[in-house]
């Protein structure tokens, strides 16, 4: 339904600096996001800085980011700017990661307040609520934006065991993790999809898919099976496994 780009990159080995020169279409040397950011660390996305979301908004768009944000160490605080304060007009989100971990996460916020523990996993539950957004919240005679960042298939993965079950044949639990993990995205996808059918979008939307790097870990034990493809390195690299990532539109 696309095209694919087979050479296409991130602006860093790792999250947060590559997720902010999404937003912003500049190198995070110069947007000011040079590190991965733990929370409460003083580094984050300046409200100096202009967004996607931010042209976007100006132009008449409504928009809405779900999922990791990662753009600030002091999330959910007056603090430092949060996905608001940066050109969205609903957010939910997690600082970094869902925790405990991908199922029945607890840390997520909507708008400024905590959501407390939902049912599920994470991919689904964050493409739920865009679609939520879709179709019942936003005002359908205006375009939009809406901006998913799912954590999956980042540490720490649960997986869903209906997508599991699908790689049965595998004795090794971590790669049974791993690739149901994957597969729990794109069922998540797929649905987001759906439901631009449902509402007549399809051929009238851009759809964008990419990655904030290459695979994390080593790729030989755990639930880090990430592939590089043979390319050189992984996550944390420079080297075309680090930054070489998936390019859909």
């Amino acid at each position: 339904q696309g095209m694919r780009f087979t050479q296409s990159y991130s602006a860093c080995g790792v999250c947060s600096p590559s997720r902010s020169s999404i937003l912003t279409g500049r190198t995070p040397y110069r947007n000011g996001v040079w590190r991965w950011i733990p929370g409460g660390h003083q580094v984050h996305l300046r409200t100096s800085e202009i967004t996607s979301a931010e042209l976007l908004k100006a132009k008449g768009y409504e928009t809405c980011h779900v999922g990791k944000w990662h753009l600030n160490g002091k999330f959910n605080s007056k603090a430092q700017p949060q996905p608001d304060a940066h050109g969205f007009d609903h957010w939910m989100a997690t600082q970094n990661n869902a925790a405990p971990n991908h199922r029945n996460p607890r840390n997520f916020v909507r708008n400024g307040k905590e959501v407390g523990e939902l049912e599920g996993y994470s991919a689904p539950l964050v493409v739920e609520e865009g679609i939520r957004w879709l179709k019942e919240k936003r005002d359908p005679k205006k375009p939009f934006f809406l901006n998913v960042w799912t954590h999956e298939p980042h540490l720490p993965i649960e997986s869903d065991p209906k997508f599991m079950e699908l790689y049965k044949e595998f004795e090794d639990d971590g790669i049974r993790q791993h690739h149901g993990n994957v597969t729990q995205i794109d069922h998540a996808f797929g649905n987001l999809m759906k439901a631009l059918d449902e509402l007549g979008e399809t051929e009238n939307t851009f759809v964008i898919f990419t990655s904030d790097n290459g695979p994390e870990g080593n790729g030989r034990n755990g639930r880090t099976r990430g592939s590089t493809g043979g390319l050189r390195e992984r996550k944390r690299s420079s080297h075309e496994g680090g930054i070489r990532v998936p390019g859909i539109i």
